[in-house]
């Protein structure tokens, strides 16, 4: 019984330390504040100190504890993120046409202007070689608003070339990518890009771009020729197999030279019955 008062003292001393810390506060409201998603950090500022943010992992509702007339200031990745999002995104139709436009773009005629103008302007860049990579950049770079956009990665590619010729292999690369971006169709990027590759002794670097320019161009001979022997110096026949059935939903015409190479392929493998029953077929 003497040991109950000390209790009861106690607990009221208990009770009153509380109120005068700061882990309880009776008087800050919880106000629910609803956000399109989760936010990735643990604090909110606000305009006198940081308040902990509960996140609920089941709903899309956070619980900040605010005192009253007191303005939340968010922190910059929600700016960031909110910035992103509402960021206009291309729609499929709108990449298909660019695409169908950059198809249309590499058929032209003889004596159309935009042929002219790249035979004027290659004319111009060999007196331009003379003066060295630095300064050939630079010309080009300054003359090529001359042309119309869509040969634009003509003079990109002769650019590319040139570094190369240079031992400028970094620019090169540069060019390259730059050439396969203007014009993904154009097979002579993604081929010049992925044969200075190979040179450099950079193998797997010249297989992903072979693949890359296969998905845009997937019937070029010189693109797939290219990867089978690639795939075959290495050792992955498999690849190469993988390579010649992606063609059996195409026509025997546009493809009668890359199956042969395929046939040729398993009569080198030792698969003699296997290629003589192929030939039958062509």
């Amino acid at each position: 019984m003497s040991n109950e008062p000390n209790e009861i003292s106690s607990k009221a001393n208990l009770k009153a330390v509380f109120k005068k810390s700061n882990f309880i506060k009776p008087k800050s409201k919880m106000v629910a504040v609803t956000t399109k998603r989760k936010l990735n950090f643990d604090y909110v500022e606000t305009k006198k100190s940081r308040k902990l943010l509960f996140v609920s992992e089941n709903t899309n509702k956070e619980l900040i504890s605010e005192p009253s007339r007191e303005k939340i200031y968010t922190p910059k990745p929600v700016k960031f993120m909110d910035q992103k999002l509402s960021a206009p995104v291309q729609n499929k139709e709108t990449i298909h046409e660019i695409l169908r436009r950059l198809k249309n773009d590499l058929i032209e005629k003889e004596n159309s202007p935009s042929k002219i103008l790249s035979k004027n302007f290659k004319e111009s860049f060999k007196e331009w070689e003379k003066e060295g990579i630095s300064k050939t950049i630079t010309k080009v770079f300054d003359k090529i608003s001359d042309l119309p956009k869509k040969v634009h990665w003509k003079a990109i590619l002769d650019l590319a070339e040139f570094a190369k010729r240079e031992n400028e292999f970094t620019e090169a690369a540069t060019l390259f990518k730059i050439v396969t971006h203007l014009q993904p169709y154009a097979h002579q990027g993604w081929m010049e890009h992925a044969k200075m590759e190979e040179e450099l002794g950079n193998i797997n670097r010249c297989r992903v771009l072979l693949k890359r320019g296969l998905k845009f161009i997937p019937l070029n001979e010189n693109l797939f020729l290219k990867a089978l022997k690639i795939e075959e110096k290495e050792g992955n026949f498999n690849e190469v197999r993988r390579l010649i059935g992606s063609l059996k939903n195409n026509r025997i015409e546009e493809t009668f030279k890359l199956l042969l190479e395929g046939i040729l392929f398993e009569g080198r493998c030792g698969n003699v019955k296997i290629a003589q029953k192929a030939l039958k077929f062509l």
